[in-house]
């Protein structure tokens, strides 16, 4: 295949990106499929997953959070504990409130790629579910 990696595929025309892809209007042959497939792998994303706990955790690496624990610390020595339990309540719900969105937008990832597994293939002039 000639076709750069970073190519936009829409901009090419459809007979040209046919030529460089060494397809035609019928697909793979099964044989072509099986080569392609052992040459370049699956036509997949790997999905990178982080442990909760590390994900929870690293919402409590930034700015805002690192000023909330100097006072929490500030507190603690100087033994304010009503202080300091107000101050870690609200450490944890920034956590907690920074936490939800992502945990949503993992459950609309999840679903989407759910959708997008059973992908069509055309093999042998033969459409087939992936």
């Amino acid at each position: 295949m000639n076709v750069e990696p970073e190519t936009d595929l829409s901009s090419i025309p459809l007979d040209q990106l046919r030529t460089e892809l060494d397809t035609t209007n019928d697909g793979l042959s099964a044989a072509e499929a099986v080569d392609r497939l052992a040459r370049y792998g699956r036509n997949e994303i790997a999905e990178k997953r982080r442990h909760p706990l590390l994900e929870f955790a690293s919402f409590f690496w930034a700015p805002i959070p690192w000023m909330i624990e100097v006072a929490l610390v500030l507190s603690l020595l100087a033994r304010h504990w009503t202080d300091s339990v107000i101050i870690g309540v609200l450490l944890a719900m920034n956590g907690l409130v920074f936490q939800a969105p992502s945990g949503a937008a993992a459950g609309r990832g999840k679903w989407g790629r759910a959708r997008l597994g059973a992908c069509r293939s055309l093999h042998d002039a033969v459409s087939l579910e992936d």
